[in-house]
């Protein structure tokens, strides 16, 4: 009896958070905060040198940067004569890392390269990838946020303080989003998802809770084949993001209802002491 009502509760809850993640206003409890965990060299313009600058990332801990001689790689840039959206990658890469760039900044660098309307090329490899990579949400708007700063307003949002993170599997083509509580209990929420250029169509039929030892799921509805669900999203009836800037170290996305969030990827090391575990 005690099982039926918890499951029952779960369900209930489920419901909930499904209807709550189309939205990125609500879809903040299915948030947290990113802090990428081994090392990766990533090449940058500094405008006022012309040198090459190799970031090393740690956990918790803030870039170090190493400058030498060597000539600089070619910016990112977005094409079609757009400006040069270094300056904002790195404040972003920053903002994962460490949470030390104020709201109002990531709110509005997120807006900035969001219009330069990036080339797509390779996201979705990038983002379900061979190895699946997980992605922990790092911070997000309310789409009130995003509207004021649009209008020259203060903007903001908010760094999330707990461990959620979502995994797009390029392979099975089945979105896995969880909220982890360590190793002591999660819920997560799977189902299948769909790429098309910038455009993530998403949805989620079964849930999985693990509460210390004990492991239970249910199936919220009947899961549909990738064909079927693809023409389904073709409708627009259902949540999805809309990437805006894809790297092997973050992603940024603006939800159904206007949010904006940041996603930074983590590594098997980082999950393996945060107790993520995989569907």
């Amino acid at each position: 009896m005690m099982a039926q009502s918890l499951q029952l509760n779960f369900k209930a809850a489920a419901d909930v958070q499904i209807s709550r993640l189309a939205s990125f206003s609500s879809a903040r409890t299915l948030t947290a905060t990113g802090h990428p965990q081994n090392i990766r060299h990533v090449r940058c313009k500094v405008p006022s040198r012309d040198s090459r600058i190799t970031q090393y990332r740690k956990p918790f801990s803030v870039l170090q940067v190493k400058a030498s001689s060597t000539a600089a790689s070619p910016p990112r840039r977005a094409g079609d004569g757009s400006k040069d959206v270094t300056g904002l990658v790195e404040l972003l890469h920053k903002a994962a890392t460490d949470r030390s760039i104020p709201p109002k900044q990531v709110c509005a660098a997120m807006i900035q390269i969001e219009k330069h309307k990036l080339p797509t090329d390779g996201w979705a490899q990038t983002l379900g990838g061979d190895a699946s990579p997980g992605w922990r949400l790092v911070f997000t708007t309310g789409t009130k946020q995003v509207q004021e700063a649009v209008k020259g307003g203060a903007g903001g949002g908010r760094y999330i303080p707990i461990n959620a993170v979502q995994r797009w599997n390029d392979e099975t083509k089945v979105i896995e989003n969880g909220i982890y509580l360590g190793h002591i209990a999660s819920l997560k929420l799977t189902g299948p998802w769909a790429m098309n250029k910038k455009k993530m169509d998403f949805d989620f039929d079964r849930i999985s809770i693990k509460l210390g030892p004990w492991k239970f799921g249910l199936n919220l509805k009947p899961r549909q084949m990738d064909d079927t669900f693809r023409k389904e999203a073709a409708k627009g009836a259902g949540p999805f993001f809309l990437f805006c800037y894809v790297d092997d170290r973050i992603c940024v996305a603006r939800g159904r209802g206007g949010g904006l969030a940041l996603w930074s990827c983590t590594t098997p090391v980082w999950e393996a002491e945060a107790g993520i575990t995989q569907a």
